[in-house]
């Protein structure tokens, strides 16, 4: 049996994620910020082979292997993410502006910017 993590909180935002997610623990959270408006939080889960695939990984001098092990991921659907929105803001407008990845290499690059 796996076990996961508690609920997590998004500290900025004060956001807080599931401990689960169809069967994928949550991994971290980020917010997406634009200007000084915290527009939402996002939480990435994952599968927990993941898990310590990616904990092994220098965020520095690993992050295209880190990139690669999450396109890998996705692929096996190991890998999802929740968008909480911080404030009311219509979904048309939101996919207008927020332009968001679908992609998780693209979205890590997203989060990481």
């Amino acid at each position: 049996m796996t076990h996961f993590a508690a609920a997590i909180q998004d500290a900025s935002t004060g956001i807080s994620f599931p401990p689960t997610l169809n069967g994928l623990g949550v991994f971290g959270v980020g917010v997406r910020r634009k200007g000084p408006i915290k527009v939402y939080s996002v939480a990435m889960y994952t599968a927990a082979n993941l898990k310590e695939k990616l904990a092994g990984l220098s965020k520095s001098s690993d992050k295209k292997k880190a990139l690669s092990v999450l396109q890998n991921a996705k692929n096996d659907g190991d890998v999802t993410f929740l968008l909480e929105m911080n404030f009311k803001v219509g979904a048309e407008k939101m996919v207008r502006q927020a332009k968001v990845p679908h992609d998780p290499k693209q979205f890590l690059s997203f989060l990481i910017l």
